[in-house]
């Protein structure tokens, strides 16, 4: 095959709009924050997020009668949740998941106070539209998580096992903890 003198020619301006095309495509964006190598930036960033979750607990467990020979006890909750992306549900408490001695008329725990031998469960049964698992509330541990949209209520249960080797506290004294639920939405 001959090559005329205009084909070379042709090639090279080809090339020459390739590379303007990148240069132009590939020119580096202004940004508001730089810094040499090494050099630490300090400023307000916002992340905007299209992302929304709304999210609510419901269930109070209150005046238990812990007794041995009627374990576990049990009491119901709910969540009600609202998301337009993946989701998840965690779990934790002050205590490490164990009822601890807790003072009502002093307002705190008891330093090296008594505590239940099994900690707290928390569960919740999946269902097609997301996933649930039995966690203690403990270390933001996971109670429940989607995939996608969701609106709706979560049932969920509380459940404490007692021992005979639990003891019974003084007047006044109760066993407690705070649980926190944390609900995350991402993707």
């Amino acid at each position: 095959m001959r090559m005329s003198s205009r084909q070379p020619l042709a090639i090279m301006k080809s090339i020459a709009a390739m590379v303007l095309i990148l240069l132009v495509f590939a020119e580096p964006c202004a940004s508001e924050f730089e810094a040499a190598p090494g050099q630490g930036i300090t400023d307000i960033i916002r992340l905007e997020s299209e992302n929304y979750i709304l999210f609510s607990v419901y269930g109070y467990v209150s005046g238990w009668s812990l007794d041995p020979a009627n374990s576990p006890a049990s009491s119901s909750g709910s969540l009600s949740l609202s998301t337009d992306s993946a989701w998840s549900v965690t779990v934790t408490s002050d205590t490490g998941g164990y009822l601890i001695e807790y003072d009502n008329d002093l307002g705190e725990y008891i330093e090296n106070g008594k505590a239940l031998k099994s900690p707290m469960e928390i569960y919740v049964r999946s269902t097609e539209s997301y996933t649930g698992y039995k966690a203690v509330p403990s270390n933001g541990a996971l109670l429940v998580e989607g995939s996608g949209i969701y609106s709706g209520t979560i049932p969920f249960t509380y459940e404490q096992s007692t021992d005979w080797q639990d003891e019974p506290l003084q007047e006044n004294h109760v066993y407690r903890m705070v649980i926190t639920f944390t609900a995350s939405s991402y993707g």
